[in-house]
C-alpha cells in the first residue's frame, strides 16, 4: 500500500492572516483581564455566596482574606475583667471578649456551596478576673465530705515539729499559711513543711491590717510576700489568708488582680486565745460541714488537740484535703 501524502500550500497573504490570528490569540489568553477572569471561575467563590451580609461570590481567596480581616476589626472585642467601680463597694460584673478566626471563616467561605450565606467564625475569650474571684472564699463546695485544715503562722516555730509528727502520722496534708517575714527568719522550719508535702500559702509580707494598707503596699504585701515563699520554700499556691481576718471587697480584688484566692474561714478555733484542747476539738467537731475551713494557729494547745481533732473528724466520715484540693 503506497502512503499518500497531502501537501497545503499558503500563500504568503495567508501565512500573514494566520500569524496575525495567532497573536491575537495569545494576546487575549494573556492579557489580565481574561487571567483573572479565568481564575475567578476556577478559583473563586461559588455565586451567590454572602460573608456576614456580604457578597462574596467570585471573589479570590486573597480577596476574602482582606474582607474576612476587616470585618474581624469591627467584630472582635476583648474580655473585661470584673473589677470594682469607683465607689469601692460594688462590682462591675465580668464580660466575655469575641475573637474572630480568620483562617477557618476563609475555609468556610472558600468550601461554601452557592448560593449560601456563612457567618463569621467566633471564638469566645473569657475574662481573667470573674466576679466570683472577688469574692473571700468561707466555705468550699458542699457537695463531698471533705474538710481543709489551714494553720496561719507568723510564730509558734516551736510547736510546728510536733505538728508535723501528728499529721505525718495521720497521712493528712495542710495548708500552711506564712507570712515573709517569719519565712525569713526561719527558713529551715518554712522549708521544712514544704518538704513534708503541706500546701504552702501566702499570709501577707508581714502581720499588717490590710485595711489600712494603700492599694501599692496591699499588692507588695501579697506579691512580694510570694516570692519570698517561693525562695525560701519553692512553692506558693495563690491563695491568700489576710492578717486578722481583715477582709472587703477592696482587698479580695487586690489580691485577685494578682491572681490570689482570698480564703477566709468557716470554722474558727480562737486557738490565739489558748482554749483548752478538748475546747478546740468541741469547736471544729462540734460545728463540722462539707466543704468546711478550719483556722488554726501553732499553738500548745492546738497540738494537743490536732490528733483527738482528726480522729473525730475522720470518723464522721471528713476527708481532710488542702484548701486547693477543697476549692477546685
Amino acid at each position: 500500500m503506497k502512503r499518500r501524502y497531502v501537501s497545503i500550500v499558503l500563500t504568503k497573504s495567508q501565512l500573514l492572516r494566520y500569524a496575525v490570528l495567532a497573536v491575537l490569540i495569545l494576546a487575549i489568553a494573556s492579557s489580565p483581564i481574561w487571567f483573572r477572569a479565568g481564575a475567578r471561575l476556577l478559583a473563586g467563590v461559588e455565586p451567590g455566596v454572602t460573608l456576614a451580609g456580604v457578597s462574596v461570590g467570585g471573589k479570590l481567596e486573597s480577596e476574602v482574606r482582606a474582607l474576612v480581616e476587616e470585618l474581624a476589626k469591627a467584630s472582635a472585642f476583648l474580655p473585661r475583667d470584673a473589677a470594682l467601680r469607683s465607689s469601692g463597694d460594688e462590682v462591675m460584673p465580668a464580660a466575655s471578649g469575641r475573637y474572630v478566626d480568620v483562617g477557618a471563616t476563609i475555609r468556610r467561605v472558600m468550601t461554601a456551596e452557592p448560593d449560601s450565606r456563612v457567618d463569621l467564625v467566633t471564638l469566645e475569650i473569657t475574662p481573667t478576673v470573674g466576679e466570683r474571684a472577688l469574692q473571700p472564699i468561707y466555705q468550699g463546695p458542699t457537695d463531698c465530705k471533705r474538710m481543709a485544715l489551714t494553720i496561719n503562722v507568723d510564730w509558734g516555730q516551736e510547736v510546728l515539729p510536733g505538728m508535723l509528727q501528728v499529721l505525718e502520722a495521720k497521712d493528712v496534708k495542710v495548708t500552711f499559711f506564712l507570712t515573709g517575714r517569719w519565712a525569713q527568719k526561719f527558713p529551715k522550719d518554712a522549708a521544712s513543711l514544704a518538704q513534708a508535702g503541706h500546701e504552702i500559702a501566702n499570709h501577707g509580707l508581714k502581720h499588717d491590717h490590710p485595711k489600712q494598707l494603700s492599694e501599692w503596699d496591699l499588692t507588695k504585701h501579697i506579691v512580694d510576700n510570694g516570692e519570698i515563699l517561693r525562695t525560701v520554700t519553692g512553692k506558693c499556691a495563690p491563695l491568700y489568708a489576710p492578717p486578722y481576718g481583715e477582709v472587703d471587697a477592696r482587698i479580695a480584688a487586690v489580691a485577685a488582680k494578682n491572681g490570689y484566692k482570698t480564703i477566709m474561714w468557716t470554722i474558727d478555733t480562737i486557738d490565739w486565745q489558748d482554749p483548752s484542747p478538748d475546747t478546740i476539738v468541741q469547736r471544729v467537731v462540734g460545728k463540722a460541714v462539707p466543704g468546711g475551713i478550719v483556722l488554726m494557729h501553732p499553738k500548745a494547745n492546738t497540738l494537743k488537740a490536732l490528733p483527738s481533732l482528726i480522729d473525730q473528724l475522720q470518723a464522721k466520715g471528713y476527708e481532710l484535703v488542702t484548701v486547693s484540693q477543697l476549692v477546685q
